[in-house]
């Protein structure tokens, strides 16, 4: 689980103002949770009753003779903020799914806070949070949590940070990639003010590093399915791959670029790389970061500071970063000469100095 409580998507705050402005304050209104397991409802928000409802709409607190917890992975109670799955007890959870002893069984568990023993939860595999007045607010779900480079992942986290950017209509984040060449690629559908690279620095300073996509896609509309949900897996096979980076294609310059594009290319399984591609955003991540690194040292006798390079992670500001590409540009050009013309050089340069 996160260790912070992501933004939530505007959905239900403009539901809301759209209520509001229709009704004025002839009507109460409310926002109810809960999963048919534990009888339809479980939680109540009424609108207006929250200072936190500036920036989300809560689920609200658990209804009577109802327990709710947001416990970590090994079952323990989180703090308000810290995100966790939710599980409800009370008189409200029902016995179990028929026919089903082996679903049940995992969904429905014993109550380790219920003093008398008889107590169950429901395991509800919904992702929430306790805001300071103890008001839920809900995430997303489990299973859109994904793991990559060891980090767990919320995509629906993301995906609520993501339509938090003015401008952005739809968006959806899915992972694609094989097992340790995993990505993040994010599809908007936007207005046309909307940039790649607003987009990343937007995403950057609100998720940490490894929970920003490396690929932003834009569309003029996310495909849907019958029932009016985004198409993920339209989106993961029906929409081509797009190009690592919205640079420009820039090519090495200088014999130091090519060697570590070749470098570069080796780490990444690429066939070419340009001098003002983002490694992280080309699919890098913090362990290939290492491993470049380890390699430039170690053929090019170079030492770059990993901080250094997470500042600005380019073929051309490694080059910088490592010296003066003219130099080791002389130096090649001389280690490719023969004897002959090596020997031929130093005659003309001792001359030259001589005069």
């Amino acid at each position: 689980m996160s260790s912070n409580a992501p933004a939530m998507p505007r959905a239900g705050l403009t539901t809301l103002a759209a209520w509001k402005q229709l009704t004025g304050n002839r009507l109460r209104w409310f926002n109810a949770y809960g999963p048919t397991e534990a009888t339809l409802q479980s939680t109540m928000y009424e609108a207006g009753t929250s200072e936190w409802e500036g920036a989300l709409v809560p689920i609200g607190r658990p209804i009577a003779n109802t327990r709710v917890y947001v416990l970590d992975r090994e079952g323990r109670p989180v703090p308000p903020g810290v995100t966790g799955e939710l599980y409800i007890g009370g008189v409200g959870v029902t016995r179990g799914y028929l026919g089903s002893p082996e679903l049940s069984a995992d969904r429905f568990l014993p109550d380790p806070f219920d003093a008398s023993g008889k107590g169950r939860l429901y395991r509800t595999g919904d992702v929430v949070f306790f805001l300071p007045d103890s008001n839920l607010v809900f995430v997303g779900r489990t299973d859109r949590q994904v793991k990559i480079r060891g980090y767990r992942i919320e995509l629906d986290g993301i995906e609520a940070t993501l339509a938090e950017y003015p401008g952005v209509r739809q968006c959806a984040v899915v992972l694609t990639g094989k097992s340790g060449r995993e990505r993040l690629v994010a599809y908007a559908a936007a207005h046309e003010h909307v940039s790649a690279g607003d987009l990343r620095r937007f995403l950057g300073a609100r998720l940490p590093n490894y929970a920003v996509p490396s690929t932003l896609v834009f569309l003029p509309d996310l495909p849907r399915t019958s029932s009016g949900k985004i198409d993920r897996q339209a989106l993961l096979q029906n929409i081509p791959a797009p190009e690592a980076g919205d640079a420009a294609f820039q090519a090495p310059s200088t014999i130091l670029e090519m060697e570590i594009a070749a470098l570069w290319q080796k780490v990444l399984g690429s066939d070419r790389a340009s001098v003002a591609d983002n490694f992280f955003e080309a699919g890098g991540n913090s362990l290939l970061a290492s491993r470049l690194l380890t390699l430039i040292r170690n053929e090019l006798g170079c030492d770059v500071p990993l901080a250094a390079f997470w500042s600005s992670p380019t073929i051309a500001s490694l080059a910088a970063q490592i010296g003066q590409p003219e130099v080791l540009d002389v130096v090649a050009e001389i280690q490719s000469l023969s004897d002959e013309e090596a020997l031929r050089l130093l005659e003309l340069e001792t001359r030259d100095n001589r005069l």
